[in-house]
């Protein structure tokens, strides 16, 4: 898709796509397909969460028999000693927190992926009538690319988001952080998302990530979307992977025709 549409038009689609999406969804009887997100989405999350709470104790233990506080004796320093382990264990859960959400909606994409490759491609029959042939070999190598992409946005983002989270603690700067590691973590998602149908036009990922830094109105507008519902406590889990991309190859294909349109 060529650069045709400006920043402010992008973000517009992209962000009007998640409300007509759902009459979509529901008039072309998709609903059943949310079954497989949300069963893995409802395990994965009990998983980490019985994980987090079974060692953050433990680890709070191991911390406080490695410094040895636990075992001063002078006044107050049972007291001091209690302060240390809320202190730690606050700390612990922030950064388990932290991590899981920046590393489960990869773990949850890497792992849908040859999920939602297939449901990008009903989308986009049911939008345009496209076909492609199906061979086991090509829908390997897409499950690859699908993977790979996910691994290759997961590597910049985390990196980013990091040095983002440390300076929330610089006076100042502070405010905006949060608002920072938002957009950039909606743009990888929404990047992720749209190369679902690159990836079908046979795009190289140099190829796909050049078109896509050219929309990055439109990236963030996806990935917003996809965090926004990632917020709601289990639900989003369940709804957000499979929602997006539906919302996001509707949005894309529709574009597409566009362009074709104003080209003739």
């Amino acid at each position: 898709m060529s650069r045709a549409f400006s920043t402010k038009r992008d973000i517009i689609d992209g962000l009007k796509a998640f409300p007509s999406t759902l009459k979509f969804i529901t008039k072309n009887k998709m609903w059943r397909y949310f079954l497989v997100p949300a069963l893995f989405g409802f395990f994965w999350f009990g998983f980490v969460l019985i994980m987090a709470v079974s060692y953050i104790d433990n680890i709070v233990i191991g911390i406080s028999n490695f410094v040895g506080y636990n075992d001063w004796t002078f006044w107050g320093a049972e007291k001091l000693e209690g302060v240390f382990n809320v202190l730690i264990g606050i700390i612990l859960s922030i950064s388990v927190a932290l991590m899981f959400f920046l590393t489960f909606k990869y773990v949850l994409l890497i792992v849908l992926s040859p999920f939602l490759a297939w449901i990008s491609e009903k989308t986009e029959h049911i939008v345009a009538g496209t076909t492609y042939d199906f061979e086991w070999s090509q829908f390997w190598k897409d499950v690859g690319r699908g993977v790979l992409m996910n691994f290759r946005n997961m590597s910049r983002e985390i990196p980013i988001t990091l040095l983002l989270f440390a300076l929330g603690f610089v006076p100042g700067v502070g405010i905006v952080a949060p608002f920072l590691i938002f957009i950039v973590s909606a743009y990888f998602v929404g990047f992720g998302m749209i190369d679902y149908f690159h990836e079908r036009k046979r795009m190289g990922i140099r190829e796909s990530a050049s078109i896509i830094k050219k929309q990055k109105g439109l990236a963030f507008a996806f990935g917003a979307g996809f965090n926004l519902m990632m917020f709601v406590p289990l639900l989003g889990t369940m709804v957000a992977p499979l929602y997006t991309i539906i919302a996001t190859t509707k949005t894309v294909v529709e574009r597409e025709e566009q362009l074709k349109e104003i080209e003739v």
